[in-house]
């Protein structure tokens, strides 16, 4: 699992940080089976899930903001990745719902979501700003 790390930085403070939440979010999914309740870890899991679900949708949000507040040429494009990530998250989503949050699948999901966001801000993301 990736933890944040200031190369991903891409010199907006306000989109660094909810970066550096997501890669938080992910983390604490991670830590909930230390509990020895696996009732408890379903409920606490899926609200996460949830929670990072609904995170992630609000920071594309903000960051497509961000790229039309400045004039990024590549934002119909990365609008585009954006919609096809939000369609993957909903379909892992379901997988954990069905699976009853396996640890398994719930360790897949963040490795999924761990995956793509490493590759979509050091490739994508950092391109928006200038100089970088």
């Amino acid at each position: 699992m990736y933890k944040w790390d200031n190369r991903y930085c891409i010199g907006e403070p306000h989109i660094d940080s909810q970066h550096q939440k997501l890669f938080q979010i992910c983390e604490r999914i991670m830590k909930i089976f230390q509990y020895d309740d696996e009732a408890r870890n379903q409920r606490a899991v899926a609200e996460a899930v949830k929670y990072l679900k609904n995170y992630t949708i609000e920071h594309f949000a903000n960051e497509e903001a961000y790229q039309r507040a400045i004039g990024y040429e590549g934002f119909a494009e990365h609008h585009q990745k954006h919609e096809e990530f939000t369609q993957t998250i909903l379909k892992e989503e379901k997988i954990l719902e069905e699976s009853g949050y396996a640890s398994e699948d719930v360790a897949q999901f963040v490795k999924i979501v761990n995956d793509w966001l490493v590759d979509h801000i050091m490739r994508c993301d950092q391109a928006i700003v200038p100089g970088k």
